[in-house]
Parts: C-alpha cells; structure tokens; sequence
C-alpha cells in the first residue's frame, strides 16, 4: 500500500508568501490541510495492515467455536480497527472536501460530498459509532442494526463478525468492500 510523504516536499511553495499579504491565510490553510490529509491517509495504509495481520492471526480460528478471551479479544481487535480505518476515511474525504473548497473547486467537492462511496462509508462509521444505542433499543426491529438481537445475544463484535465474508463488510443494508483503497 502507498505511503504519503510529500508534504515536506511542497510546503515551502505554498507558504512562501509574505504575512502581510492578504492570500497569506488561505495559503497556510491550504498547506494544513494539504498535511493533515497525507496523515489520514497514512493511517488507512496502516489500519489496512493491522486488519490484515488480524485476519492472518484469525485464520486457526475459522469453522469454529470461540471460547478463549485471548481469542475473542482477535474480533475485538479486527472491529476497533474497521471503526477507526472508515474514522479516517471519512476523515480524509472531509479534509479533500474543505481543501477543493478552499481551492475554489466547488464543483468538485459537491461531487464527492454526493458520492455513493463517501455517503456509503459515512453511513457505516456512524453505524458503528452508534452501536451502543442499538442496543438499548432492544427488540425494535426497524431501528436494530444487530440481527437476531436478544438478551443472550448481544457481543457486538462476536455477532457481526459473521457478517463480513469474502473480504466484504455487511452492516444493516450496507456492503463495503475491505479492499486496499489507496
């Protein structure tokens, strides 16, 4: 997977300009957001990896029944970082999104705000953000996200860990392909 190094590489080109001049502030916040987004998008490359390592170490456990906490703790492990790589890709969308703003690309950044994929991936880290009010719903059907809720089933993690099959996330009606996106 590619990692994202240029910054240091372009930075002096886009604050070059004097203080005192008046597209000195668009200029830096163009720099920062031109940085931060190279940050978000390293941490995918590694939430990639660490998903990976983690579905490798699950590998002795497939067909199986899950009992020791050592091994529970692997769907734990795999959840928090598909939570935290879907945190960074969308947090990477809304950098890119302010960014062709402040590029004056309007256009640009209403198509990706409107993009199936970006609405798609926002959708699922709310979901699992969300996940302890799904919960306390209880038996409501229409608002659970976890299938076949009920008091003796309510693992979070063990449970959706059935739903993610060839390399695909399924939440709700929701599919996501866990593929290398950068």
């Amino acid at each position: 997977m590619k990692q994202f190094d240029n910054y240091k590489k372009i930075y002096k080109y886009i604050e070059h300009i004097d203080g005192s001049n008046p597209q000195y502030e668009t200029h830096i916040i163009i720099s920062h957001l031109y940085k931060y987004l190279e940050d978000y998008l390293n941490v995918i490359t590694i939430q990639f990896r660490r998903i990976e390592q983690t579905k490798k170490e699950m590998e002795p456990l497939a067909n199986q029944s899950i009992e020791k906490f050592n091994d529970r703790l692997l769907f734990t492990k795999l959840w928090t970082d598909i939570h935290f790589l879907l945190i960074a890709i969308e947090k990477s969308y809304n950098i890119t999104i302010k960014l062709y703003n402040k590029l004056s690309m309007e256009t640009k950044s209403k198509q990706i705000k409107s993009s199936d994929d970006y609405i798609t991936k926002k959708r699922l880290r709310n979901m699992l953000e969300h996940m302890d009010d799904n919960l306390t719903d209880g038996l409501n059907e229409s608002k659970r996200i976890i299938p076949n809720y009920s008091s003796h089933n309510i693992n979070w993690f063990d449970n959706q860990y059935g739903f993610i099959s060839d390399n695909t996330l399924k939440l709700k009606n929701i599919n996501l392909k866990l593929k290398k996106l950068v």
